[in-house]
């Protein structure tokens, strides 16, 4: 009986069951409609399909999303809005998740999600291939060896740092590099070759988090519900994945072998994953304090760190995110946790309304921090 409670609650026999059940609907209409409007971001020239049907739909999509600005950015605005909604009832109403759905409501977001177009919200992906391909193809070094070098090369149209080495580690490199070498023939099935490498890191890293919050006999249904329903999660790690979600898996893998006090594995593990995003490396201070609060705090001082240096991007708050749901009593970091959720996300409003990001940052910094303010003082007045 103590396992049941740790993990999750039997379904309610109220009449309450149809008020979750047109919840979950919810959620999965808006992770469905978030998918297809994904494809109305294909890159002009990229041919996705070989049915001619199927390339006369990706083509209207992208030519309503080009023409109509301001209907896409209209449509984001609601399926932004509907994926908080949808949030914020599946936490209210977690308790009513049964084991059983709570493995169909992990399997259908992954589902869902996957076939979502991989470069919808970034273009990292494009740049992770033509690294790939400097190394395999060109036989040159991607952290010396600019891609503008290679005049020519296809992938030039697509990637948005042309002029800028690879900043991504070895470990990520060969793993990658494996995926290439089998897809480099379809950029389409190379595309979501990467993708399905990134899913299986985010999903390594459910396991992982499943085992960590059995340790701390924190409830398991909660916590995942916490993380995946998450729409920052959704966006970056399963929609537009990035190398973070190889480089938090084996973070959150290192803070469970530092939980069961086998250092030298841990100590490998943060090597590894300092090897695939140098960021991660403060999480190597966990060896001192077996903490998972400090273990939050070094993830989110990472990704305030990384976007003061570079900018502010929305995937790199995912690793404080995941480390958030093992201190859900703390509604402060919960509710810094919803507010971060959102006003890196409402940064893509500028994109989808003008069709370009603001060369200067100054519209979505704007809208970050209005968002967070609001998320914020919100927060502290909810149950959530």
């Amino acid at each position: 009986m103590a396992k049941m409670k740790l993990f999750c609650r039997p379904e309610s026999v109220s009449g309450s069951r149809i008020k979750f059940a047109a919840t979950v609907v919810f959620y999965f209409f808006t992770l469905l409609f978030l998918s297809f409007f994904s494809f109305s971001q294909v890159d002009a020239g990229l041919h996705l399909f070989s049915n001619k049907d199927d390339r006369l739909l990706q083509n209207s999509l992208v030519r309503f999303a080009s023409e109509k600005r301001l209907y896409t950015g209209l449509i984001y605005t609601f399926l932004f809005i509907g994926m908080f909604v949808a949030y914020f009832l599946l936490m209210k109403q977690w308790k009513r998740i049964s084991k059983r759905v709570l493995a169909v409501f992990i399997i259908g977001t992954v589902a869902l999600t996957f076939f979502a177009f991989p470069a919808s919200f970034s273009h990292d992906i494009y740049n992770y291939l033509m690294y790939e391909k400097i190394l395999l193809v060109y036989h040159a070094n991607p952290y010396t060896v600019l891609p503008a070098h290679f005049r020519g090369d296809p992938l030039l149209n697509y990637i948005h740092w042309p002029n800028a080495p690879s900043r991504y580690g070895p470990v990520w490199l060969a793993l990658a590099g494996v995926v290439y070498f089998f897809t480099q023939n379809s950029l389409a099935v190379s595309l979501w070759g990467v993708k399905a490498l990134l899913v299986a890191c985010f999903l390594g890293t459910l396991i992982v988090v499943v085992k960590i919050a059995r340790h701390l006999r924190v409830d398991v249904c909660r916590t995942l519900i916490f993380i995946v329903g998450n729409p920052l999660i959704i966006v970056e790690s399963l929609i537009n994945p990035h190398v973070d979600s190889l480089m938090t898996f084996l973070a959150v893998a290192a803070v469970w072998f530092v939980l069961k006090r086998r250092n030298l594995k841990a100590g490998v593990l943060i090597m590894m994953s300092f090897l695939s995003k140098a960021v991660s490396l403060p999480v190597s201070l966990i060896l001192i304090v077996r903490s998972v609060r400090l273990f939050f705090w070094i993830a989110l001082i990472g990704a305030v760190v990384e976007s003061v240096v570079l900018s502010i991007a929305a995937w790199y708050f995912v690793l404080p995110v995941i480390a958030a749901a093992f201190l859900y009593a703390s509604k402060k970091i919960r509710y810094l946790v919803y507010a971060l959720s959102a006003a890196t996300l409402v940064r893509y409003l500028p994109y989808f309304y003008l069709g370009y990001f603001d060369p200067t940052n100054k519209i979505r910094l704007i809208l970050f921090v209005f968002v967070m303010i609001l998320f914020t003082a919100w927060s502290f007045r909810s149950d959530l």
